[in-house]
């Protein structure tokens, strides 16, 4: 077993084994990414995940489905709220190292967060309202560039 295990980390090691789009695309947010704690409720999303980018899960979440797509949900863990981007059955988190089957993750899944752009791209990043399930008021709305990220 010990063997067989050696021999599938050589070749992941030598590019013999290559690793699907969408977990290569998570390891890389992970190596450029920096957790910092939210000073106030707001939601970031960075539209380049290959450069160094800082925040929290939701900010983790939202950038990682800028590159790869797929739908960020909150998610209840035994340390708390949290937020994990789902696509095609898999959880992808800035906690865990591999992505986690949806069936086997280990926390209640809630209801989807949704982003609504207010303003403009600057360096590389996107600053979002964030209301109730992040989906702001008609009133706030009105009047604004608000409009729902496109997914890819």
């Amino acid at each position: 077993m010990r063997s067989i295990m050696l021999i599938l980390a050589a070749a992941l090691f030598t590019g013999c084994v290559s690793l699907p789009p969408d977990t290569e695309a998570l390891f890389e947010a992970k190596r450029n990414f920096e957790y910092v704690p939210d000073k106030a409720d707001e939601w970031r999303a960075f539209t380049r995940t290959d450069l160094p980018f800082a925040g929290d899960c939701e900010d983790f979440a939202f950038s990682l489905q800028r590159v790869i797509g797929g739908r960020v949900h909150y998610v209840m863990t035994k340390y708390g709220g949290h937020a994990i981007l789902i696509k095609d059955g898999l959880a992808y988190d800035n906690i865990y190292k591999w992505p986690v089957s949806v069936d086997s993750y280990p926390g209640e899944i809630g209801h989807e967060l949704y982003f609504y752009l207010r303003g403009e791209v600057i360096n590389n990043e996107m600053v979002l309202g964030n209301k109730s399930g992040g989906v702001l008021p008609e009133a706030e709305r009105q009047g604004t560039a608000a409009e729902a990220l496109p997914l890819r």
